[in-house]
């Protein structure tokens, strides 16, 4: 199942978040192929959203069961072979290079989930895919992939 050309999904609530990233993880769980690069998601959207949410169960469908935080003031938090990147205090992709960005990107098997990609654009490959998150009213959020 790919989420990539549906229309947008609407969660009415943090579990039906969590929830929609745990599918979106088994999705690449079972149609990924091993390949010789990570799946890369770009997770666009305001404070509050929903990212770290969304985060949070694509981690636990990838068996992790450490409580997954949001890495906004230690960047890049590594979670076995999940990734998850705050971009929001960097003002460069370079910042994030040092960090090892291109092992991140380049390790087999691997999920590299970025959130505030537009701080880094020049560095996501051109394979990345994007997931837009906005927020509605209460929990409410409408996401969108692409």
């Amino acid at each position: 199942m790919s989420f990539f050309s549906k229309d947008p999904i609407y969660t009415h609530s943090t579990l039906e978040t969590k929830a929609l990233g745990a599918l979106v993880a088994k999705s690449f769980l079972q149609g990924t192929k091993e390949t010789n690069r990570a799946v890369v998601l770009a997770l666009e959207g305001e404070l509050g959203s929903g990212k770290t949410t969304f985060v949070q169960g694509f981690a636990k469908a990838l068996g992790i069961q450490e409580n997954v935080l949001s890495p906004t003031f230690v960047i890049v938090r590594e979670h076995g072979k999940l990734y998850h990147i705050d971009c929001y205090r960097l003002s460069s992709g370079e910042e994030l290079k040092a960090l090892g960005w291109d092992k991140m990107v380049s390790h087999p098997g691997s999920f590299v989930l970025v959130e505030w990609p537009e701080n880094i654009r020049e560095l996501l490959p051109p394979y990345t895919k994007t997931i837009s998150f906005a927020t509605l009213e209460g929990e409410e959020r409408v996401i969108s992939f692409r």
